[in-house]
């Protein structure tokens, strides 16, 4: 106390104000040294005003600009921000928003770009490509499997217990029939079985042929019937040893798979496309019964022997059909007997089951 007297301190209290609430200043004087201390107004918490913000960087020697606020993709100046020494300006992108492309389909001010970021290809001249008609159901859609229930019907009057491994003499005719179906060597079929098992497993058929096996090969594939049936390592096909190599081969997997696919998709399916368009002919023995004609005469001229017949009566019934193909080939007439026979054949249905979707 005697401090506070000997300096006759006065102090001036303004009434009590509230944090937040701006008032008097808070006045301190003394009156021995006439010290007068005077205290900004209480403000709220927070940030301070920009014109407050300014004057405290001004007293302490730093000269701020600052512009308005910028605001992503709403067309507002850009951001500036100027130091005492050295003014840098800092410009924001209009934003980009995924997925937003203009009426043409492309991104605002970038490339041509596809749905995967590929740049789209330039359009060509001419003509756009035209969407291949759908097949008519029932057609060339039958599966592999179901076909193959048919070709083992006709297997039966032509191979019979042999199956993939039957080999026919037929010196003066086709050279030789080979395997389930009894395919031409003459007309290129049996040539056209090999070269799918080629396909398959390359080198199996030459270990199955042994050391001449491509010389076999070239041979059967030859463009003309006088160049498929020309010797081999000086010995026809349909003689030894060539019979029992190629009989021995075609019992194997990669033979009997090259048989299969030839069968089905050389021989069945395009009969099939031809006959299954009449609906009195869409059973399994008009099927067998046009297979059997192809596989006795060669692909081609089995097919011209169908169409044919398919023009004329032979497409009203299956016996219409039958008439007509005896005529186009009369050994092949107790075959077709015998397939008409079949009661499985003729149960057979091409089902909405059984076609592929």
């Amino acid at each position: 106390m005697s401090m506070l007297t000997a300096q006759a301190l006065r102090c001036a209290l303004p009434p009590t104000v509230g944090r937040g609430h701006p008032g008097p200043a808070h006045a301190m004087a003394a009156g021995a040294g006439q010290t007068l201390r005077t205290l900004p107004p209480t403000r709220p918490r927070g940030s301070p005003p920009g014109a407050a913000r300014a004057a405290a960087l001004s007293a302490a020697g730093i000269s701020c600009r600052l512009p308005a606020e910028t605001r992503r993709g709403g067309g507002a100046p850009a951001r500036q921000q100027a130091m005492p020494t050295q003014a840098v300006t800092l410009s924001l992108p209009m934003e980009v928003r995924r997925g937003a492309p203009g009426a043409s389909g492309t991104m605002q001010g970038g490339p041509n770009l596809g749905s995967a970021g590929q740049a789209r290809p330039e359009p060509r001249p001419g003509p756009e490509p035209t969407t291949p008609p759908a097949a008519p159901r029932d057609r060339a859609s039958l599966p592999v499997a179901s076909l193959l229930r048919i070709v083992e019907r006709v297997a039966r009057g032509i191979s019979g217990a042999a199956g993939y491994a039957y080999m026919g003499e037929d010196p003066a005719g086709a050279g030789l029939r080979y395997g389930l179906l009894g395919l031409r060597l003459d007309t290129g079929d049996m040539g056209g079985a090999l070269r799918l098992a080629v396909l398959r497993d390359s080198a199996a058929v030459q270990s199955a042929l042994g050391p001449d096996g491509q010389t076999l090969l070239d041979t059967v594939q030859a463009p003309t019937p006088a160049a498929r049936l020309a010797p081999v390592a000086g010995k026809p096909l349909w003689e030894q040893p060539w019979k029992s190599i190629l009989s021995r081969a075609a019992a194997t997997n990669v033979f009997r798979a090259g048989q299969n696919e030839y069968c089905v998709e050389e021989l069945l399916r395009p009969a099939a496309q031809r006959l299954l368009v009449h609906t009195a002919l869409a059973s399994g023995t008009a099927l067998a019964m046009a297979l059997d004609i192809l596989a006795e005469l060669g692909r081609d001229a089995g097919l011209g022997a169908l169409e044919r017949a398919l023009s004329g009566q032979g497409a009203q019934s299956v016996q219409a059909l039958r008439d007509a193909l005896v005529i186009a080939c009369p050994s092949c007439r107790l075959r077709l007997q015998d397939l008409a026979r079949d009661k499985a054949l003729a149960e057979w249905r091409p089902v909405e089951s059984e076609v592929q979707q």
